[in-house]
Formats: C-alpha cells, structure tokens, sequence
C-alpha cells in the first residue's frame, strides 16, 4: 500500500511540475497581463463574451495585446491552469497558454 502511495505522489509531482526555460512562439494578437489573476480575468472576460471589462483591461494597461508573433521564453506553465508566465526581453508577464505555439511540452521524449 505505502509502495503505490508512493508511486501516485511521485506521478503527481511530475505532472504539476512547471516548465521551465523553453522557447515558444506567440499567436498573433497575443493578449499579454502583469499578473497572474489579471490574464484569468481576461480569459473569464473571453468566455463570457464581457467586451467591456475585456476593453478596460487593456485601456487601464493592466494588460495589452501584441499584434505581431513573438518568441518568448517560458518560464512556468502550471498544468492545471490556462495561463502561463513568460519572458520576453527580461519582462515577465502571463499569457494564455493556449495562445503559445511552436513549444515542446516534452510529452513525446
């Protein structure tokens, strides 16, 4: 029992792990947040269809839209979560993970 206890705390642990310093490719239009809660928000704002909170996100510069794609580094990707913190030219900020491409997730090796 303390044999496959073990074994499901060690698989857990490996697949909340967060990624760390790899390179990826922004989507065009890239929604970028200094915080963590504010790109869930912007996120939320998307499913619900909010355009006015969406839009006063991004007049307070809370969060800003990148039109062009960019290479950034990412530094962690929770598992449970849409959003994952990345940098590009020393700023950190949080993006949706959703809108990353061109990244290894390692799942193949």
């Amino acid at each position: 029992m303390k044999k496959k206890i073990s074994i499901l705390v060690l698989v857990f642990l490996a697949l909340s792990v967060n990624v760390w310093a790899q390179s990826a490719m922004t989507g065009t239009h890239c929604t970028f947040c200094e915080t963590k809660t504010w790109m869930e928000d912007m996120i939320s704002f998307g499913f619900a269809g909010d355009k006015v909170s969406f839009n006063a996100y991004i007049q307070s510069d809370k969060c800003l839209i990148i039109k062009n794609r960019i290479r950034v580094t990412v530094i962690k990707m929770p598992m449970f979560s849409d959003v994952a913190q990345v940098a590009f030219k020393g700023i950190k900020v949080w993006v949706n993970k959703h809108q990353l491409s061109d990244f290894d997730y390692g799942l193949d090796k």
